[in-house]
């Protein structure tokens, strides 16, 4: 079967670190669960902080993506071991979450080597030329979710904008092939976002407990 095959490939996952908590936490389920994957990571992104405002992390949800699980496991590598992994012809397929890799030239090099590349995002990119599969997502305005700053609290997000035509948002894309695969406990593809909310904090202890409703209002969560 399809998962089996998948199980038994070498792969990699990259997801952005600009997208939700949930999106990430579907994103880990997906490439580190259903399909079983070791590697996976975010892609940093750094610049001068201003010591007020603008903090050296420019990944809106760095601390959210580790929250929900998108680091390496034992025994798997990250983007820093991509590109030795790909050009060694051990990483069979590719899938980019929300993400690219424009910025990294030898590493979108090393993407050239792949089989078989997968993109789930919204927007063009040299990266998306490299792809066998492309599946449009939506961009930060267009999407309901959470995040965690960089105080460690946990922060709202609200569609701003409708998405245009069939278009969807990364946790529904996800939420499908999840389904697809047969994995667990998935909540339903068009589950609102207090009801996605409720089932990624049942999966993640440091969010025990929290709904929409009580995560932010007295702001029961703090990430140490």
């Amino acid at each position: 079967s399809i998962v089996t095959w998948l199980q038994k490939t070498a792969k990699f996952g990259l997801v952005s670190a600009r997208l939700t908590t949930e999106e990430c936490w579907l994103a880990r389920r997906l490439l580190g669960g259903a399909v079983g994957s070791p590697n996976l990571d975010v892609k940093p992104r750094a610049g001068p902080a201003d010591g007020f405002l603008v903090m050296a992390d420019r990944n809106p949800n760095t601390a959210g993506a580790l929250l929900a699980g998108i680091s390496p496991r034992e025994g798997g590598f990250g983007l820093d071991g991509f590109r030795a992994a790909a050009g060694a012809g051990r990483v069979k397929w590719a899938i980019l979450v929300g993400e690219d890799l424009d910025d990294r030239p030898e590493d979108l090099a090393a993407l050239s080597k792949v089989p078989f590349v997968g993109v789930i995002g919204a927007r063009a990119s040299e990266t998306l030329g490299k792809a066998v599969a492309f599946v449009p997502g939506g961009t930060w305005a267009e999407k309901d979710g959470t995040l965690v700053n960089g105080d460690g609290r946990l922060q709202r997000t609200r569609a701003l904008v409708r998405l245009p035509g069939e278009a969807r948002t990364e946790s529904r894309i996800l939420l499908d092939l999840l389904a697809r695969l047969g994995a667990p406990d998935v909540p339903a593809a068009d589950a609102s976002p207090a009801a996605l909310f409720r089932a990624m904090a049942a999966d993640l202890p440091a969010l025990a407990g929290l709904t929409l409703a009580n995560g932010f209002r007295r702001e029961e969560y703090r990430q140490a």
